[in-house]
């Protein structure tokens, strides 16, 4: 059993105990005997600060070629822009998880309310851009798709509906791994062909990680969840990590993985008595890594904050470091055209609403 976990959930160690209790108390009452004999892990990583911009010549300080202000009045999940159009998605925004909105004239089209009924869903976990579809990853474990030239005739109903998780590849969907299967927690993702329902588990954990996790449980799962971006050529991808500091680089023909870490998950695992779970929670003062991230079939682009500015640091796809850009602004989230041509940030405006800067000069 598996699904995906979005590196863009707020509050997480409080959804994330909720989701699991509300969606896979079966499973975990079947394996409670276990938890039930393991009161705290606990782990302390090291505090010394990672330096991620020591690989890197001097910053490039870029200023947008054009900003959008107040294009959405809270902060997303995360989003995309094709052509002229910018989607949003995020359980925080009112009604409606999914936003479409229209530059050129602001015409804004709404989907996906909040529920179990038809056209709504529990939880938008991702989106991605393939060709002119939109591909929606939502809870329960679904895929949505929607014509992105079709929006304005259509009002953003899907196409197709995918009943299976993931990121579409190009004959199959990629999904980071829940296994509850495998007593010793050593595959961290999952592949299921389009015309197949025969799920291919690979990609093994990092060596070096002093964690003792738990077996049959999904705390090592939590421990190194985060955001997987696909390639606009759908052979590979990057898998950028909540708590630890680094990424994955997967070649989804080979099924295998790449690691780049600075640190394994900075994470305490503490078993709750009364709810009979374990909940994973960052260690006091961990340092986060790659907030966000976008891909080309060239390059990485991640987005890196410390406590003087928003960065973005790119990366080829053998993790050797390019280059890097610094930003006036402090930057929330980004997406990179596919041609590498065009970089989008949001940041927060003095109103608390976000405002999409655009750089051409990249």
């Amino acid at each position: 059993m598996f699904y995906w976990i979005s590196e863009s959930w707020t509050c997480r160690d409080i959804w994330h105990m909720v989701f699991t209790i509300n969606s896979r108390l079966y499973s975990i009452a079947k394996h409670v005997w276990l938890c039930c004999i393991i009161p705290i892990i606990s782990f302390a990583c090291a505090r010394e600060e990672v330096d991620l911009l020591k690989s890197f010549d001097d910053a490039k300080k870029l200023s947008p070629d054009m900003t959008v202000e107040g294009i959405i009045d809270s902060e997303p999940f995360g989003f995309a822009v094709r052509d002229s159009i910018a989607f949003f998605y995020s359980s925080m925004m009112g009604e409606d998880q999914l936003l479409a909105v229209n530059m050129n004239d602001n015409k804004r089209y709404t989907a996906l309310k909040i529920g179990r009924g038809p056209g709504e869903a529990i939880h938008v976990n991702s989106i991605a851009l393939s060709g002119d579809t939109l591909n929606v990853e939502a809870e329960p474990e679904m895929t949505l798709q929607y014509r992105i030239d079709r929006i304005p005739e259509t009002l953003l109903k899907p196409f197709n509906v995918i009943e299976h998780p993931g990121v579409l590849g190009r004959g199959e969907m990629t999904t980071f791994l829940h296994n509850y299967d495998d007593p010793e927690n050593s595959t961290m993702y999952a592949s299921i062909p389009r015309n197949d329902s025969t799920v291919v588990f690979w990609g093994k954990f990092p060596e070096g990680d002093k964690m003792e996790y738990p077996a049959f449980d999904e705390s090592k799962q939590t421990a190194y969840q985060g955001h997987l971006v696909i390639s606009p050529d759908c052979t590979k991808a990057v898998f950028v990590f909540y708590y630890a500091i680094g990424f994955d680089v997967l070649d989804l023909g080979e099924h295998t993985v790449r690691h780049f870490f600075w640190k394994h998950p900075q994470v305490n695992i503490q078993y709750i008595d009364m709810l009979s779970v374990n909940l994973v929670k960052g260690t006091d003062g961990w340092q986060r890594g790659f907030c966000d991230a976008g891909v080309t079939d060239k390059h990485i682009y991640l987005l890196y904050k410390n406590t003087d500015a928003s960065f973005v640091l790119v990366y080829d796809w053998d993790g050797e470091p390019v280059k890097a850009y610094s930003f006036e602004e402090e930057v929330i989230k980004i997406f990179v055209e596919p041609t590498g041509t065009k970089l989008y940030t949001l940041s927060i405006d003095e109103n608390y609403e976000c405002d999409l800067n655009i750089y051409t000069r990249v």
